[in-house]
């Protein structure tokens, strides 16, 4: 029986769709407004879902009991969890293992340093954390490996935004940070998946192994034809702009920074950050020189840029939550750990490497003023004539090369015509194509 005038709250799908859309539209909101100093939008995604947790509006009674009642929150997860199955395959479809391929000798071993630090400092730091997780009887290898994991991770689709907004995404620095990113994230998947194995009861099966199946799944598509380049094209807007926002506000309402009371819980930010940035920037950096011999400003970029972290720790983060490894202080206090690292990347890199490459353009502009004179000299001994034109599949260029003319340099009763047609293959989509995160 239908009840005329009934309050929609107390209606269960009323109450979830009331969730999305205020989910959606404050996520876009915040991510327009950090457009504007060129940070993703995964940044206010976080924030968005920090803000409905229990840290801000939480407090807030009417909040809580009208908009987010305690009832309501299972479907709310259950839908954020399917949404981050979704992600999963598509960051695996994404991966270009051509692009790993194609520069394997300097990619392997600046993705090597990259691991081995960061985890090495990530188990040590985990044994300082073990002490303010003891309410938690969790096994101890495990709480190391997620721990370490989740400084081992760099945010792959946040990287590749961050490099389309800095112009940077088909530059050499560009190509070379998605490859190692994405080598650095298959790697680091596979020590989680050995962490879950020893988290306790048999919650490991409903936890890391299917969202790391789903990430294999993508992964193991054929490259070959137009089946990647099919689903990629079709399921990309619905996961980012639909099923992320809800699995950051899901996030959020886990974070607890209303727990970080004392002095010390900052203190411990404070620390983690400089050590997860040391562990990650320095080896990559070093390692990045001594394999590329580019210059110091280019490597460091490449260590900052790797430094990113994001949507990928936060699955980690909480995977650990839903397994019971991780407690709630150590959640909040690595959430915003990675939010302040991937706040931070883009000024950084600016200023390192990117405000380099704007005065080498003016630098430059000299020398292209000297060959536009040299061109305009010339001009008078070959004429070019070009036109470009496009069709459905490809590209087709018809070059015609006349001297009608009279010129010492050339001969009037001798012409060429050029006339062929070049097609440009559509190629399938590739890795640094995940700009909308």
């Amino acid at each position: 029986m239908v009840v005329l005038f009934e309050d929609p709250r107390e209606l269960p799908l009323a109450t979830f769709l009331m969730q999305v859309f205020i989910t959606l539209v404050v996520c876009k909101i915040l991510a327009k407004l950090l457009s504007y100093i060129r940070q993703p939008q995964v940044i206010g995604q976080i924030i968005a879902g920090i803000l409905f947790g229990p840290s801000i509006l939480g407090h807030v009674r009417g909040w809580s009991e009208a908009i987010w009642p305690e009832s309501s929150l299972p479907a709310f997860q259950l839908i954020a969890n399917l949404g981050l199955l979704f992600f999963m395959f598509f960051l695996g479809l994404e991966l270009d293992l051509d692009q790993i391929k194609n520069s394997w000798k300097t990619t392997i071993p600046i993705a090597c340093a990259s691991i081995i630090f960061p985890v090495g400092i990530g188990c040590a730091v985990a044994l300082w954390f073990y002490d303010m997780n003891s309410n938690f009887q969790t096994n101890k290898i495990a709480f190391i490996l997620f721990v370490a994991s989740g400084f081992g991770f760099s945010a792959f689709p946040v990287l590749a935004t961050l490099l389309n907004s800095n112009g940077l995404l088909n530059k050499p620095i560009g190509v070379q940070t998605i490859s190692l990113a994405a080598v650095e994230d298959i790697s680091v998947w596979v020590i989680l998946a050995i962490a879950s194995a020893f988290s306790s009861g048999d919650s490991a099966l409903h936890g890391i192994h299917a969202f790391f199946g789903a990430f294999m799944s993508g992964l193991c598509l054929p490259r070959k034809g137009e089946l990647t380049n099919f689903l990629g094209l079709r399921i990309e807007l619905i996961i980012v702009e639909f099923f992320l926002p809800l699995y950051f506000a899901n996030s959020g309402l886990r974070t607890r920074l209303d727990l970080l009371t004392t002095g010390q819980s900052w203190w411990t930010l404070v620390v983690l950050i400089f050590l997860a940035s040391i562990a990650k920037i320095l080896p990559v950096a070093l390692m990045s020189k001594l394999c590329t011999k580019k210059s110091w400003s280019y490597c460091s970029s490449m260590g900052v840029l790797m430094n990113t972290r994001g949507i990928v720790q936060l699955v980690v983060l909480n995977i650990g939550v839903e397994l019971k490894v991780i407690s709630p202080i150590i959640f909040a206090i690595f959430v915003l750990m990675a939010t302040v690292l991937t706040f931070l990347t883009s000024p950084i890199v600016y200023l390192l490497y990117r405000r380099g490459v704007d005065k080498e353009k003016l630098s430059s502009n000299d020398v292209i003023e000297e060959l536009d004179a040299v061109r305009e000299d010339r001009k008078n001994m070959v004429e070019y004539e070009s036109a470009i034109y496009t069709i459905s599949n490809g590209s087709v260029i018809d070059n015609e090369l006349n001297s009608p003319k009279d010129n010492s340099n050339t001969n009037r009763d001798q012409s060429a015509v050029i006339d062929n047609i070049v097609k440009m293959p559509i190629y399938p989509r590739r890795t640094v194509n995940m700009t909308r995160f």
